[in-house]
């Protein structure tokens, strides 16, 4: 089994992949160079995980992992650029309530810590991405980073 960041990263783009902006276009990677017809689309990468041990002097210990998702959600504009990225964000903000636990992984519900907005008016065609920064909780074994508890 994959380790429990990996099980996180992929439950929060399976519940947001679908979603009426942005549709199948969800990838997990932040390097991914997304092309023209990946956008609108979103970008879900985990970027740190802080961990807190329980009780080092038992062996196994229980770990206390609080990881961070991004999503960056990704749009080029044709009309509002601000209302297709603040729609994005809705849709995403909705389908992750919808299952804030993505399936148990998650010993709390996944919180939205903030969003920021970025505009790129520069191109040819002006680009936006709004990144939205989510705390996930989740418990693990010191020897079973892998299984959530």
């Amino acid at each position: 089994m994959s380790h429990i960041r990996q099980q996180l990263r992929e439950a929060f783009a399976a519940q947001v992949t679908g979603l009426t902006t942005s549709g199948t276009d969800v990838f997990q990677s932040r390097i991914r160079n997304m092309a023209a017809a990946d956008i609108p689309g979103l970008r879900v990468y985990s970027e740190q995980e802080q961990i807190e041990d329980d009780d080092v002097l038992a062996v196994p210990y229980l770990q206390r992992r609080t990881i961070t998702i991004r999503c960056e959600a990704v749009a080029k504009a044709t009309a509002n650029l601000d209302d297709t990225l603040d729609t994005m964000c809705k849709e995403v903000e909705v389908a992750i309530a919808a299952n804030s636990t993505l399936g148990g992984l998650a010993k709390l519900h996944c919180s939205l810590l903030s969003t920021n907005i970025r505009m790129d008016g520069n191109s040819e065609v002006p680009a936006g991405m709004a990144t939205m920064t989510w705390r996930v909780l989740a418990y693990t074994m010191s020897n079973a980073p892998d299984v959530a508890v």
